[in-house]
Protein backbone atom coordinates (compact mmCIF):
# COMPACT_ATOMS: atom_id res chain seq x y z
CA UNK A 1 0.00 0.00 0.00
CA UNK A 2 1.31 3.43 -0.85
CA UNK A 3 0.46 6.93 0.20
CA UNK A 4 -3.10 7.59 1.42
CA UNK A 5 -5.83 9.52 -0.28
CA UNK A 6 -8.98 10.50 1.55
CA UNK A 7 -12.51 10.13 0.29
CA UNK A 8 -16.06 10.60 1.48
CA UNK A 9 -19.03 8.27 1.09
CA UNK A 10 -19.98 9.76 -2.28
CA UNK A 11 -16.52 8.89 -3.58
CA UNK A 12 -17.00 5.30 -2.43
CA UNK A 13 -19.96 4.89 -4.77
CA UNK A 14 -18.15 6.75 -7.53
CA UNK A 15 -15.01 4.67 -7.05
CA UNK A 16 -16.86 1.38 -7.35
CA UNK A 17 -19.18 2.32 -10.18
CA UNK A 18 -16.70 4.10 -12.45
CA UNK A 19 -13.21 2.94 -11.53
CA UNK A 20 -13.45 -0.82 -11.06
CA UNK A 21 -14.84 -1.54 -14.56
CA UNK A 22 -11.71 0.16 -15.92
CA UNK A 23 -9.44 -2.28 -14.11
CA UNK A 24 -7.88 -5.11 -16.09
CA UNK A 25 -8.54 -8.40 -14.27
CA UNK A 26 -4.87 -9.36 -14.44
CA UNK A 27 -3.38 -6.04 -13.39
CA UNK A 28 -3.69 -3.76 -10.39
CA UNK A 29 -3.61 -0.53 -12.35
CA UNK A 30 -6.55 1.84 -12.49
CA UNK A 31 -7.07 4.84 -14.72
CA UNK A 32 -8.96 7.78 -13.24
CA UNK A 33 -10.43 10.31 -15.63
CA UNK A 34 -9.87 14.05 -15.01
CA UNK A 35 -13.44 14.66 -13.80
CA UNK A 36 -12.88 11.99 -11.15
CA UNK A 37 -9.66 13.62 -9.93
CA UNK A 38 -11.73 16.27 -8.17
CA UNK A 39 -13.40 13.67 -5.99
CA UNK A 40 -10.06 12.06 -5.14
CA UNK A 41 -8.53 15.40 -4.23
CA UNK A 42 -11.30 16.90 -2.09
CA UNK A 43 -12.66 13.84 -0.28
CA UNK A 44 -13.87 14.64 3.23
CA UNK A 45 -13.72 12.33 6.27
CA UNK A 46 -14.84 8.89 5.14
CA UNK A 47 -11.93 6.51 4.70
CA UNK A 48 -8.36 6.20 3.44
CA UNK A 49 -7.22 4.36 0.37
CA UNK A 50 -3.63 3.23 0.06
CA UNK A 51 -2.46 4.17 -3.43
CA UNK A 52 0.92 4.13 -5.05
CA UNK A 53 2.54 7.31 -6.36
CA UNK A 54 0.24 9.43 -8.49
CA UNK A 55 1.43 10.81 -11.82
CA UNK A 56 0.22 14.34 -12.46
CA UNK A 57 2.24 15.35 -15.52
CA UNK A 58 0.41 17.91 -17.63
CA UNK A 59 1.04 15.85 -20.76
CA UNK A 60 -0.89 12.93 -19.33
CA UNK A 61 -4.59 13.82 -18.90
CA UNK A 62 -5.30 10.57 -17.08
CA UNK A 63 -4.07 9.91 -13.54
CA UNK A 64 -2.88 6.35 -12.96
CA UNK A 65 -2.87 4.86 -9.47
CA UNK A 66 -2.07 1.39 -8.18
CA UNK A 67 -4.65 -0.48 -6.16
CA UNK A 68 -5.07 -3.98 -4.82
CA UNK A 69 -7.61 -6.26 -6.44
CA UNK A 70 -9.92 -7.44 -3.62
CA UNK A 71 -10.50 -11.11 -3.01
CA UNK A 72 -13.84 -12.29 -4.47
CA UNK A 73 -14.51 -14.68 -1.56
CA UNK A 74 -16.66 -13.08 1.14
CA UNK A 75 -15.69 -13.86 4.74
CA UNK A 76 -19.28 -13.34 5.98
CA UNK A 77 -20.55 -16.32 7.95
CA UNK A 78 -17.15 -17.97 8.08
CA UNK A 79 -15.01 -18.54 11.18
CA UNK A 80 -12.84 -15.54 11.94
CA UNK A 81 -9.30 -15.89 10.59
CA UNK A 82 -6.36 -16.55 12.85
CA UNK A 83 -4.75 -13.60 14.61
CA UNK A 84 -0.99 -13.46 14.18
CA UNK A 85 0.66 -10.12 14.85
CA UNK A 86 4.16 -8.72 15.30
CA UNK A 87 3.45 -7.36 18.76
CA UNK A 88 0.62 -6.57 21.14
CA UNK A 89 1.11 -2.91 22.02
CA UNK A 90 -1.75 -2.56 24.50
CA UNK A 91 -3.79 -5.03 26.49
CA UNK A 92 -3.24 -8.72 26.97
CA UNK A 93 -2.41 -10.81 23.90
CA UNK A 94 -5.35 -12.57 22.24
CA UNK A 95 -4.80 -15.96 20.62
CA UNK A 96 -8.43 -16.96 20.02
CA UNK A 97 -11.96 -15.59 20.04
CA UNK A 98 -13.85 -16.62 23.13
CA UNK A 99 -17.34 -18.03 22.56
CA UNK A 100 -20.10 -15.83 23.92
CA UNK A 101 -18.26 -12.56 23.26
CA UNK A 102 -18.61 -10.12 20.38
CA UNK A 103 -15.43 -8.67 18.90
CA UNK A 104 -14.79 -5.62 16.76
CA UNK A 105 -11.48 -5.95 14.90
CA UNK A 106 -10.57 -2.54 13.52
CA UNK A 107 -7.87 -2.20 10.86
CA UNK A 108 -6.22 1.20 10.89
CA UNK A 109 -2.95 3.04 10.29
CA UNK A 110 -1.19 5.94 11.97
CA UNK A 111 -1.27 7.97 8.72
CA UNK A 112 -5.05 7.60 8.26
CA UNK A 113 -7.03 10.61 9.51
CA UNK A 114 -10.44 8.88 9.62
CA UNK A 115 -8.83 6.00 11.51
CA UNK A 116 -7.53 8.36 14.15
CA UNK A 117 -10.90 10.11 14.36
CA UNK A 118 -12.61 6.78 15.06
CA UNK A 119 -10.38 5.89 18.05
CA UNK A 120 -12.40 7.73 20.75
CA UNK A 121 -15.61 6.16 19.41
CA UNK A 122 -14.07 2.68 19.61
CA UNK A 123 -12.94 3.37 23.17
CA UNK A 124 -16.49 4.32 24.15
CA UNK A 125 -17.83 1.19 22.44
CA UNK A 126 -15.32 -0.98 24.32
CA UNK A 127 -16.44 0.52 27.63
CA UNK A 128 -20.16 0.32 26.86
CA UNK A 129 -20.48 -3.44 27.41
CA UNK A 130 -17.35 -4.56 29.29
CA UNK A 131 -16.77 -8.29 29.19
CA UNK A 132 -19.35 -8.71 26.44
CA UNK A 133 -17.95 -6.63 23.58
CA UNK A 134 -14.23 -6.31 22.93
CA UNK A 135 -12.45 -3.99 20.53
CA UNK A 136 -9.14 -4.89 18.92
CA UNK A 137 -7.21 -2.37 16.85
CA UNK A 138 -4.72 -3.80 14.35
CA UNK A 139 -2.34 -1.40 12.63
CA UNK A 140 -1.65 -2.37 9.01
CA UNK A 141 -0.03 -0.86 5.92
CA UNK A 142 2.52 1.21 7.79
CA UNK A 143 5.50 2.43 5.78
CA UNK A 144 8.32 -0.12 5.36
CA UNK A 145 11.56 0.56 3.51
CA UNK A 146 12.02 -3.16 2.86
CA UNK A 147 9.90 -6.27 3.53
CA UNK A 148 12.16 -6.99 6.51
CA UNK A 149 11.95 -3.47 7.96
CA UNK A 150 10.57 -3.49 11.53
CA UNK A 151 11.09 0.18 12.43
CA UNK A 152 7.40 0.89 11.81
CA UNK A 153 6.57 -1.14 14.93
CA UNK A 154 8.31 1.43 17.10
CA UNK A 155 6.45 4.26 15.39
CA UNK A 156 3.09 2.61 16.03
CA UNK A 157 4.10 1.84 19.63
CA UNK A 158 4.91 5.53 20.17
CA UNK A 159 1.57 6.57 18.66
CA UNK A 160 -0.36 4.21 20.94
CA UNK A 161 1.59 5.38 23.99
CA UNK A 162 0.84 9.01 23.12
CA UNK A 163 -2.89 8.25 22.76
CA UNK A 164 -2.99 6.93 26.33
CA UNK A 165 -6.48 6.33 27.69
CA UNK A 166 -8.04 7.76 24.55
CA UNK A 167 -7.16 4.43 22.92
CA UNK A 168 -8.38 2.18 25.71
CA UNK A 169 -8.64 -1.24 24.07
CA UNK A 170 -6.37 -4.01 22.81
CA UNK A 171 -3.98 -2.82 20.09
CA UNK A 172 -1.64 -4.85 17.91
CA UNK A 173 0.57 -4.20 14.91
CA UNK A 174 0.83 -6.35 11.80
CA UNK A 175 3.90 -8.46 11.09
CA UNK A 176 6.55 -7.40 8.55
CA UNK A 177 5.23 -10.11 6.22
CA UNK A 178 1.78 -8.41 6.42
CA UNK A 179 0.00 -11.52 7.67
CA UNK A 180 -3.05 -9.65 8.97
CA UNK A 181 -3.23 -7.56 5.80
CA UNK A 182 -3.23 -10.71 3.66
CA UNK A 183 -5.58 -12.87 5.73
CA UNK A 184 -8.00 -10.26 7.08
CA UNK A 185 -7.89 -6.94 5.24
CA UNK A 186 -7.49 -8.12 1.65
CA UNK A 187 -10.33 -10.71 1.81
CA UNK A 188 -12.59 -7.97 3.19
CA UNK A 189 -12.55 -6.44 -0.29
CA UNK A 190 -13.00 -2.87 0.98
CA UNK A 191 -9.76 -1.47 -0.39
CA UNK A 192 -9.64 1.20 2.31
CA UNK A 193 -9.36 1.81 6.03
CA UNK A 194 -10.68 1.93 8.64
CA UNK A 195 -12.10 -1.48 7.87
CA UNK A 196 -13.89 -3.26 10.69
CA UNK A 197 -14.80 -6.90 11.22
CA UNK A 198 -17.57 -7.76 13.66
CA UNK A 199 -17.21 -11.26 15.07
CA UNK A 200 -20.32 -12.81 16.60
CA UNK A 201 -20.65 -14.93 19.75
CA UNK A 202 -19.95 -18.11 17.76
CA UNK A 203 -16.64 -16.78 16.46
CA UNK A 204 -17.97 -16.17 12.95
CA UNK A 205 -17.78 -13.05 10.82
CA UNK A 206 -21.12 -11.25 11.11
CA UNK A 207 -20.15 -8.13 9.14
CA UNK A 208 -17.13 -6.50 7.54
CA UNK A 209 -16.82 -3.16 5.83
CA UNK A 210 -15.94 0.50 5.89
CA UNK A 211 -18.42 2.17 8.16
CA UNK A 212 -18.70 5.26 10.27
CA UNK A 213 -18.26 4.71 14.03
CA UNK A 214 -22.03 5.14 14.32
CA UNK A 215 -22.61 2.38 11.75
CA UNK A 216 -20.23 0.02 13.51
CA UNK A 217 -21.89 0.65 16.87
CA UNK A 218 -25.36 0.20 15.37
CA UNK A 219 -24.44 -3.14 13.81
CA UNK A 220 -22.70 -4.31 16.99
CA UNK A 221 -25.86 -3.59 18.97
CA UNK A 222 -27.93 -5.53 16.43
CA UNK A 223 -25.54 -8.50 16.59
CA UNK A 224 -25.70 -8.31 20.39
CA UNK A 225 -29.52 -8.34 20.31
CA UNK A 226 -29.65 -11.12 17.71
CA UNK A 227 -31.51 -8.91 15.23
CA UNK A 228 -28.78 -8.22 12.67
CA UNK A 229 -29.88 -9.01 9.09
CA UNK A 230 -27.02 -9.02 6.57
CA UNK A 231 -29.39 -8.86 3.59
CA UNK A 232 -31.05 -5.71 4.93
CA UNK A 233 -27.69 -4.13 5.71
CA UNK A 234 -26.44 -4.93 2.20
CA UNK A 235 -29.52 -3.30 0.69
CA UNK A 236 -29.03 -0.27 2.93
CA UNK A 237 -25.45 0.13 1.74
CA UNK A 238 -26.51 -0.37 -1.88
CA UNK A 239 -29.04 2.44 -1.54
CA UNK A 240 -26.48 4.74 0.09
CA UNK A 241 -24.09 4.16 -2.80
CA UNK A 242 -26.86 4.72 -5.36
CA UNK A 243 -27.70 8.02 -3.66
CA UNK A 244 -24.01 8.95 -3.71
CA UNK A 245 -23.82 8.28 -7.45
CA UNK A 246 -26.88 10.44 -8.03
CA UNK A 247 -25.25 13.30 -6.13
CA UNK A 248 -22.01 12.81 -8.05
CA UNK A 249 -23.85 12.93 -11.39
CA UNK A 250 -25.57 16.13 -10.32
CA UNK A 251 -22.21 17.63 -9.33
CA UNK A 252 -20.71 16.72 -12.74
CA UNK A 253 -23.68 18.21 -14.57
CA UNK A 254 -23.41 21.40 -12.54
CA UNK A 255 -19.67 21.64 -13.15
CA UNK A 256 -20.15 21.17 -16.90
CA UNK A 257 -22.83 23.86 -17.21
Amino acid sequence: MGRPLRADSSFLGLFRAHSLPLMNSTHSEMRIRPWMRRFVAIGMNGFCIGFGPMRTAAADPVVTVSVETPSPASPIGKPAPEIRVAEWLKGTPLDHFEKGRIYVVDFWATWCGPCRAAIPHLTRLAKKHPGEIEVIGVSISETQETPEDREYIGRVRAFVRKMGDQMDYRVAVDRPDRFMHSTWFKPAGTGGIPTAYIIDREGRVAWVGIGSPEDVERIVEQVRAGTFDMAKETERQRQLEADALTRSAADRAAAAS
